[in-house]
């Protein structure tokens, strides 16, 4: 199946958030054809995570993750929100 949007997560070292939007965003319609990149900053230890950049600013994070992306749409969101359930439709 081919992914039909990139959702790009950016954590700056906030653990609790991190595990929870994973968790949301599973329960969104459409979410089998996207994908989820989390790019991450803080403690390299306590955090799962896919692209690690070196700074921590919001285009640090962002960018690096976007750069992943191999989504028709690209969807930006920090790791401290939850997105309707409906965000992808």
């Amino acid at each position: 199946m081919a992914t039909s949007g990139s959702i790009v997560v950016r954590c700056g070292d906030d653990l609790v958030a991190l595990r929870r939007t994973p968790d949301w965003l599973e329960g969104l319609a459409g979410i089998a054809r996207a994908e989820v990149i989390v790019a991450a900053a803080g403690d390299p230890e306590g955090t799962a995570r896919l692209t690690w950049p070196g700074d921590s600013t919001r285009a640090a994070l962002m960018n690096p993750g976007a750069a992943e992306a191999r989504g028709g749409i690209l969807f930006l969101l920090p790791a401290d929100s939850f997105p309707p359930l409906t965000a992808l439709e």
